[in-house]
C-alpha cells in the first residue's frame, strides 16, 4: 500500500502534470517557468493513501518570484494557479472523483477570481 504523498504524485504525473515529491513533506509541480514555485502541501503526507479521496488534507500553494510589482507577481501566480486547478479538475473527472472525492471540482471561470 501507498502513501497519500506517493499515491498523489503518482496521480498526478499520469494525469500529464509534473510532480515531484520533496523529503515526503509536499509535492512540487514543474514547467510554470523559472520565477514560479507552485507546490502541494499535505497535512499528513505518509497516511495511508487507501480509504479517502487523494487531495484529501491537502492544499495547493503558488508563488512568483518575478522582479516585477508585488500586483503583477500575484496576478501571475493566480493564473498559473489557475491553470493548474483546471488541469487537476480535468484529471478528476478523467478518474471519477480520484482526487476531490465529494469535494467536487467546481473551478471559478476567472483566473481573477482564485484565491491565494
Amino acid at each position: 500500500m501507498s502513501n497519500q504523498i506517493d499515491a498523489l504524485t503518482a496521480f498526478l504525473n499520469d494525469h500529464g502534470l509534473q510532480a515531484a515529491a520533496w523529503q515526503n513533506r509536499r509535492i512540487y509541480l514543474n514547467g510554470y517557468g523559472r520565477d514560479i514555485k507552485a507546490y502541494i502541501d499535505l497535512d499528513d503526507p505518509t497516511a495511508a493513501a487507501a480509504g479517502s479521496y487523494l487531495f484529501f488534507g491537502a492544499a495547493l500553494r503558488v508563488f512568483s518570484n518575478a522582479d516585477q510589482n508585488g500586483k503583477w507577481r500575484a496576478n501571475r501566480a493566480k493564473q498559473i494557479k489557475h491553470s493548474i486547478m483546471l488541469a487537476m479538475a480535468a484529471a478528476d473527472e478523467a478518474s471519477d472523483g480520484a482526487l476531490f472525492g465529494p469535494l467536487g471540482r467546481e473551478v471559478c471561470e476567472k483566473w481573477e477570481d482564485v484565491i491565494l
